[in-house]
């Protein structure tokens, strides 16, 4: 029988065990230099291609894969295998086990035992020459070939369809950070599990630092931080791994993880005084999965989310507490000079009425590291327009009045607010020292000076700005759109 394989016909026949002899070992094989003998072919093929192995998986299976089968060429009534040589070798030694090696041959004997010929069928495709043989023989064993040929399922994929646990809590923290819109599902599918779990095996990273009371290996991980701060704690441990300059990296020991923990705890933004004094804490070995022996990602099912919870402790899930601590954070990166944009992603996510105000915001997603000047300016639009807004709705004074004054008339009144988060109160400080201080690209004066083209801002000193105003950015933002008929973003 000949099926249509694109322009190819090409037969189509099936072997039962018994006609095994009808199928050759190819003597050409790529695998080795060309062989003058069958017997020489298997004796290659036994001693250094894992024939054994895959013998005895067969014998135990008394299977081929269903989802195989071999290619071949006909020389009379013989097929020549192109494809499936290690398979054909191991059911030529099941079949006749005095074949194998000496060195082999009681192995070989063993797997055997019970082995009936007759169990197998041997799907083959059968080419009128070896040429045409080669463009499935490329897709076969070229690698991933752009796409075309057999592409590996990725560390992740592995683990999630296989379910083994050694990755759980890096695969999970990794979601985690897409789902929270840290990072961006490209980075999500780098190869970064293993720095993840370099880190997450730690005691210091995970019970100091993101205060993960759960084991090494849970998915479903337990957190003794509210939201705000377990969000900005991942956020900056995954944007130091993300970086041009990555701070995170697969080459730190236990020794480095845990100065790189004490050095993030001093920081008054991520602190929140559970961790305070804790220079001198001892990690306990027995708490350690082995891995600063990793050299190759290795696997676990990151299963669905963190279930709710608590035990009746006050803590709660990482899902629970990243829900809560969603609005009004200050994006903090590790090195903003390594952040493409100015704007990460979720600044201002919910859609404004006024449409000028969105397409002022959808060209701050745009603007990037390489065009810091129009970034600058594009910020200036922004936070001018919400600022004077905000103002005209709140305070009473001079119309005339500069920015810089505007500015600090609004500061007055978010002031007086209730229920500003700490991150906000920050934010808010930053504000009032940005409007009496000319000399920060954020603060009126600045920005008129780029707009103006008297300055061109430094990239890293434009985003690490950005961000210590955002909390407060956010907050106008959503006041001047609830004013504006709109509820809050």
């Amino acid at each position: 029988m000949a099926e249509s394989w694109g322009d190819q016909l090409i037969e189509k026949t099936t072997l039962k065990g018994e006609d095994l002899w009808k199928l050759r070992l190819d003597e050409e094989n790529p695998r080795h230099e060309r062989k003058s003998q069958q017997q020489d072919v298997i004796d290659y093929l036994a001693a250094n291609e894992d024939v054994l192995p895959l013998l005895e998986d067969i014998a135990d299976l008394r299977s081929l894969s269903p989802f195989d089968r071999f290619g071949a060429v006909r020389s009379g009534e013989i097929l020549i295998a192109l494809e499936g040589n290690r398979r054909l070798c191991s059911l030529i030694l099941l079949n006749d086990p005095e074949l194998a090696p000496a060195k082999y041959r009681a192995r070989v004997r063993a797997a055997a035992a019970g082995w009936n010929p007759g169990d197998i069928e041997i799907d083959v495709a059968v080419f009128e020459s070896r040429e045409e043989a080669d463009p499935w023989l490329e897709r076969r064993h070229q690698g991933a070939l752009a796409g075309k040929g057999l592409r590996q399922w990725s560390p992740a994929a592995k683990d999630r369809h296989f379910g083994v646990s050694a990755n759980a809590l890096a695969l999970r923290l990794l979601d985690d950070g897409v789902s929270l819109n840290l990072i961006t599902p490209e980075q999500r599918r780098k190869r970064v599990v293993t720095t993840v779990r370099r880190f997450s095996d730690r005691v210091p990273f995970r019970k100091r630092y993101l205060q993960i009371s759960t084991a090494a290996d849970d998915p479903n991980y337990i957190t003794d931080l509210d939201g705000e701060l377990y969000k900005e704690r991942l956020r900056v441990f995954l944007w130091g791994l993300f970086a041009d300059e990555p701070t995170v990296h697969s080459r730190m020991s236990a020794r480095d993880i845990q100065q790189w923990v004490d050095d993030q705890l001093k920081d008054p933004l991520l602190g929140d005084g559970a961790s305070a004094g804790t220079e001198g804490f001892v990690e306990d070995p027995s708490d350690e999965a082995g891995v600063g022996g990793f050299e190759a990602e290795q696997g676990a099912r990151a299963t669905g989310a963190s279930g709710a919870a608590s035990d009746g402790s006050g803590r709660h899930s990482s899902a629970e507490n990243a829900a809560a601590g969603s609005d009004n954070k200050v994006p903090k990166p590790v090195a903003p000079s390594s952040r493409w944009t100015l704007v990460d992603g979720d600044s201002f996510a919910t859609p404004t009425a006024d449409s000028v105000r969105r397409h002022v915001i959808y060209e701050l997603s745009r603007v990037s590291k390489n065009t810091p000047l129009a970034a600058s300016v594009v910020a200036r639009v922004f936070l001018e327009g919400i600022y004077v807004d905000m103002w005209r709705k709140t305070c009473v004074g001079k119309s005339e009045s500069k920015l810089h004054v505007k500015v600090l008339d609004i500061v007055k009144v978010i002031g007086a607010w209730p229920d500003l988060t700490r991150a906000e109160k920050n934010a808010l400080n930053a504000l009032q020292r940005s409007a009496q201080n000319p000399g920060q690209l954020l603060s009126p004066a600045g920005l008129g000076a780029a707009a103006h083209g008297a300055a061109i801002p430094a990239w890293a000193t434009l985003v690490a700005e950005w961000d210590s105003l955002l909390p407060i950015t956010r907050k106008i933002f959503a006041f001047v759109e609830d004013s504006a008929g709109q509820g809050p973003f």
